[in-house]
This record gives structure tokens, C-alpha cells and sequence, in this order.
């Protein structure tokens, strides 16, 4: 479920206030959410509904002033009753999560269908994730296969997701492989760590489309690299046994060592093991690729 960050949005408002609402932008392009809060509060007041929504947003984040959830329900709400769908969506979110409020998954489903309404692919989401997992409405995978596609369509990667595996577990809709890969390719181009690990499998299993080890590997690399432990742990496992790329313990060591140290025993183990047969120069080289693989992904 996703909470909108401080946003302005200066095609709104009024030209009357142009000039404060700009100033407020580049305030908050630039960090300092102090004086981007004194220029929007007053519009807020007045009832402008994007004013509202980044007032929200600013105590929501702590941004320009004290973190107040129950500040900015006030104010999410105000944005909300006069149909932003963002505002109705934060609103949504933080009913969910009992933030500035008493939790009430009631509340955030009827926030959410208004934002549903209006075409608010996280708003399609949420409900979809509602359905499926029956918080605020009975458990009903059609239903969020239906709210999915819907968030799907709007390049929602997270629910293209989810679609891929419904098809592919025939959660409230008939097992199909084939889709199961078209929706998992969909959120794997878009970065998507489960997506292209499914797509790994699917590859080395020839489950909806023809085996390929090598196009296994290479997805699996993908979803290993963003440090996804079921990919590091599958593509040790490949190099250990050279299936899809030439036998490489080093590789193997490495990628082991990687998924060990976000506490997987089983990896812990297979180190072990693995470092039993490499020489003290070819463990110093897999080790030398850990260290490499934790600065690249720290830089980012």
C-alpha cells in the first residue's frame, strides 16, 4: 500500500496564486520543506485542495514541520472530501495501517473505491490486495484479479505481479501458464525482484514457454543483483552445478556468501561445503566479489 509523498502540483490552482505556489515547488525541490509549509498553509486554509493534500503529505513526512498522523488525516481528509483521488488513496492507506487513527479496513476500502472510481491505479491495487487477502471484505480472488488487471493495465508492476501469480497458481482463475509469463514479463521489465525470479524458474522449468537455462540464469541475475535471496540462492546453485553456464565454484561461492548473510542456514551450510573444495585464492576471489557486489548496491 503506497503513501503519496510531498507533491506540488501548480496546474490547480488558481493563477492568483501563482507566484506562492512556485516558490513552494522549488522550495521542495530543493529540501526545505520549512518554508514550502509556510507558503502552502495558508492556501490550505482557504481550501485549496492541493495545498490541503501537500499540508497532508508534510505531516504525514515530517517535512517543514513535527510529525503529526492525526495533522495530517485532518488535512488528507479535507483533500479527500472534495475528490482527490491522491488524498483519498493517503486516506485509504492510513485508515489500513491505523496511522492518526484507529485502524479500519472499512474505511479504507470506501476510500479507496472513490479513488477506484476516478481511475486511481494504486486505488485499483489496494482493493486488489484487499480481495485477495480478505481485510474489510470477504476473501475473493476473482475480485482482485479483477481490481489487478485493472492496476495491471496502467503499468502497475506490483500488480502485474500478482496477476502472474494467480495465473500460475490458478488463484481465481484457471491455471495458466502462458499468461502467468506475459504478466511476469511485464513487471520484470519494470524491475520487479519476484517477477524476474518467476520468470528464472519458469525459464529452468519450461513451465509456459521452452526450457532455456541461459534465459533462466540471466533473469535469475537480475532478481539476484537487487539482492533477492531466492534468486541468490537459486543462481549459486546453477553456477555450483554449471547448469545453464559453465561450472564456476567462484561465482557459486560468491552468491552463496551473499544469501548466507541475509540468514539463510541452508546457504550458511552450503558454504561450508562449497569452500571445501575451492582453493584459499579462489575463496579470496569470491570474497572479493561480495565486497564489490555490497559497494555497487550500497551506491544505489
Amino acid at each position: 500500500m503506497k503513501l503519496l509523498v510531498l507533491v506540488v502540483c501548480l496546474g490547480l490552482f488558481h493563477a492568483v496564486h501563482a507566484d506562492a505556489l512556485d516558490d513552494a515547488r522549488v522550495a521542495i525541490e530543493v529540501g526545505d520543506y520549512h518554508t514550502a509549509f509556510s507558503l502552502l498553509k495558508p492556501l490550505a486554509e482557504r481550501g485549496h485542495v492541493i495545498a490541503q493534500l501537500n499540508i497532508g503529505a508534510a505531516y504525514a513526512n515530517g517535512r517543514g514541520v513535527e510529525q503529526d498522523y492525526k495533522e495530517a488525516l485532518k488535512w488528507y481528509r479535507m483533500a479527500a472530501e472534495q475528490g482527490n483521488a491522491n488524498a483519498q488513496v493517503t486516506l485509504g492507506v492510513m485508515y489500513a495501517n491505523g496511522e492518526g487513527v484507529t485502524q479500519n479496513y472499512n474505511k479504507a476500502f470506501s476510500w479507496w473505491r472513490k479513488a477506484a472510481e476516478q481511475g486511481h491505479s494504486d486505488a485499483h491495487y489496494n482493493l486488489g490486495l484487499m480481495h485477495r487477502d480478505g481485510q474489510g471484505v470477504p476473501a475473493a480472488h476473482r475480485s482482485a484479479l479483477v481490481w489487478f488487471r485493472e492496476a495491471a493495465n496502467q503499468g502497475d508492476a506490483e500488480a502485474q505481479k500478482n496477476l502472474g501469480v494467480m495465473y500460475l497458481q490458478g488463484a481465481g482463475v484457471q491455471q495458466d501458464f502462458q499468461t502467468a509469463v506475459k504478466w511476469f514479463l511485464k513487471a520484470a521489465g519494470l524491475g520487479n525482484v519476484v517477477a524476474q525470479y518467476n520468470l528464472g524458474i519458469m525459464f529452468a522449468t519450461g513451465k509456459g514457454l521452452k526450457q532455456d537455462y541461459g534465459k533462466a540464469v540471466k533473469w535469475l541475475h537480475k532478481a539476484a543483483d537487487q539482492g533477492y535471496l531466492r534468486a541468490q540462492r537459486q543462481l549459486s546453485y546453477m553456477y555450483h552445478f554449471g547448469v545453464g553456464v559453465q561450472q564456476d565454484y567462484i561465482q557459486a561461492h560468491a552468491w552463496t556468501n551473499l544469501a548466507a548473510s541475509q540468514g539463510d542456514d541452508m546457504a550458511a551450510r552450503d558454504l561450508d561445503e562449497l569452500s571445501k573444495l575451492m582453493t584459499p585464492d579462489q575463496v579470496a576471489k569470491a570474497q572479493s566479489l561480495v565486497l564489490e557486489w555490497s559497494g555497487r548496491i550500497s551506491k544505489e
